[in-house]
């Protein structure tokens, strides 16, 4: 069972999220305004084979797939150099909080990123 709730949700119930995403394979989407801003995903089944130097990431691309997610964020650098994997934008942590703010803050119909 996947469920949404918002970011409030999110900090004052971590605890029990991660028990849902590790020990009952749900899915966690959390929204902020109204918008999905991250995911907490069981990991990914999906045969992968884009990191020779590194397959152990694989199963993030994988998750991340199967996920629908727009980005992947993290400081590993096999999978920073993908760039953009299977319309999947892959950041640091940094570019993704630059992103978000731009988003958030840019007037309508700017030419702000909006994921894919």
């Amino acid at each position: 069972m996947d469920q949404t709730i918002n970011a409030v949700q999110a900090r004052q119930q971590f605890g029990r999220i991660l028990e849902e995403v590790f020990y009952r394979r749900h899915n966690v989407v959390i929204e902020r305004a109204g918008r999905p801003m991250a995911a907490l995903l069981t990991a990914g089944t999906t045969p992968v084979e884009a990191i020779p130097e590194d397959p152990t990431d694989e199963k993030f691309l994988a998750c991340a797939l199967e996920g629908e997610a727009d980005y992947v964020v993290t400081g590993d650098e096999h999978l920073l150099r993908l760039g953009v994997w299977h319309g999947i934008t892959i950041i640091t942590p940094a570019a993704f909080v630059q992103a978000e703010l731009a988003a958030t803050v840019a007037p309508a119909g700017s030419d702000a990123p909006e994921g894919r």
